[in-house]
């Protein structure tokens, strides 16, 4: 038989530590972080090629969309004028199939490239002992808690790569990596690659600012996503002591804003005005693929006295299913939301006005929101990720936000300031005790409380008076 020889691709130097590292059986997963134009995606390809002959398994590449995994591996070329495919010896190959952007190996193994966006069907089914998660910072974090149970059960590995893009989930995965003991972590800049050239880097200054060179060539986390809306005034924030442990205060009611969903994530914070009219963000609840009833349950469950409860201009819309609007599915099991009557039909009371004019609302309202880190760790990220559409024709960015999973969270967040004029400050228990009864019983009876001894204890109970 014919001896087949790996050569395309010549390792560079650096990059050898994590060939080294992978091979070694040492590490389970491992997470690298290398400036622009490094060869990491190249570097990676090369090693799920050599993984995927090694043994009978699926490899699956994941890059933030389709589109970009067609773009960035499957037509692309290297510097070399090399295409990816190239890499892998015709005599390798048993069957392409472009359409999936899959290769069959003559051993039997698959290596596919996806998006991560569409994580639920991209990576549920395939069964992969190997997952490549390439721009990482960028894709959708959600990818990678559907990925590490199916590797696990494999035995396999997770390779994250990516230059950073400020303090999101990639941050979040980089800091705790370095505790485990089975990552590898592997972070370099332009100074230990030394790939481009000194006028290579000065042009690029002269065209970008130096925040933007910190983390594109030296891998930093200090700068915001590019394009953000609300990155600064998250930094700002952290800055002035107001995202940190935010305690609920029992004597305030609990207002929440949702963004509802279906395939989308269902969003809701909760929050409380205080006497001084600031607004502290107590917490936070997502999921996804869950009806409304689930979501009115969690809250049912939680220790909070309720007051207004805001849901967007689609909970008026009628459920194919039911015949009932979202309003009057809530109602029923206990939750009023706040409504207006528009042409004899009960609508969202929330301000019905452009994205544009409701992230101007949140700019203005940052200055007196606080946010709980712990509970309200997956919205801080969100409102940091949630950025404008590039326009790669124009090179600028558009006004208009981009949809991913931050989208969710903003929205909710958008919700939540639009409405807080709207709130009645000042209110004595008596005050929030109708407000539980109206939210919760759809009716403002005095009752001294809404709830008795037995079921919640005195305790809790003194702590209202």
């Amino acid at each position: 038989m014919k001896e087949i020889v790996l050569d395309k691709f010549q390792v560079r130097e650096y990059q050898r530590p994590f060939f080294k590292a992978m091979e070694s059986g040492e590490y389970r997963n491992a997470i690298v972080l290398m400036p622009r134009r490094a060869g990491k995606d190249l570097m990676c390809w090369n090693y799920c090629i050599t993984y995927a002959l090694s043994k009978v398994t699926s490899v699956l590449y994941l890059l933030p969309t389709y589109s970009q995994a067609k773009i960035v591996i499957w037509d692309a070329i290297a510097i070399d004028g090399t295409r990816f495919m190239d890499y892998i010896p015709k005599e390798l190959i048993k069957s392409v199939n472009a359409s999936e952007l899959k290769i069959t190996f003559i051993n039997n193994s698959i290596l596919q490239l996806r998006g991560a966006d569409n994580y639920d069907r991209s990576i549920v089914g395939t069964n992969a002992s190997l997952i490549v998660f390439s721009e990482f910072a960028i894709c959708d974090p959600r990818a990678y808690e559907f990925a590490s149970p199916i590797v696990a059960a494999n035995g396999g590995q997770m390779i994250f790569i990516s230059t950073p893009r400020g303090r999101n989930h990639l941050w979040e995965l980089w800091n705790r990596a370095q505790t485990w003991k089975d990552w590898f972590c592997y972070k370099l800049t332009v100074e230990d690659t030394n790939h481009v050239t000194e006028e290579t880097l000065a042009k690029e200054r002269e065209e970008h600012s130096e925040e933007y060179m910190s983390q594109e060539w030296y891998c930093s986390f200090d700068r915001g996503i590019q394009g953000s809306f609300y990155a600064h005034y998250i930094t700002k924030m952290m800055a002035d002591g107001r995202i940190g442990r935010i305690p609920y205060d029992p004597s305030l009611p609990v207002n929440t804003a949702f963004d509802l969903g279906f395939n989308d994530q269902t969003v809701i914070i909760l929050f409380q005005i205080t006497k001084n009219n600031l607004i502290n963000v107590i917490d936070c609840y997502h999921n996804n693929n869950e009806p409304l009833p689930h979501y009115i349950k969690w809250l049912k469950q939680q220790e909070y006295v309720y007051g207004k409860h805001w849901a967007p201009h689609d909970s008026a819309n009628h459920d194919y299913a039911s015949g009932q609007t979202r309003i009057q599915t809530a109602r029923d099991l206990g939750i009023n939301f706040e409504t207006r009557e528009n042409k004899g039909k009960l609508v969202s009371a929330i301000p019905n006005v452009s994205v544009a004019d409701g992230i101007e609302k949140v700019w203005a309202s940052f200055n007196r929101i606080s946010i709980d880190s712990n509970r309200c760790a997956k919205l801080i990220k969100a409102l940091e990720s949630y950025h404008r559409i590039w326009d790669d024709d124009k090179k600028v960015y558009k006004q208009e936000p981009k949809h991913d999973w931050s989208s969710d969270f903003a929205d909710a967040f958008r919700y939540m300031c639009l409405v807080l004029d709207m709130h009645q400050q000042g209110m004595t228990t008596e005050d929030v005790h109708k407000g539980y009864n109206s939210a919760m019983f759809g009716n403002q009876l005095n009752t001294p409380y809404p709830f008795n001894d037995d079921q919640y204890g005195s305790n809790f109970r003194n702590q209202l008076r």
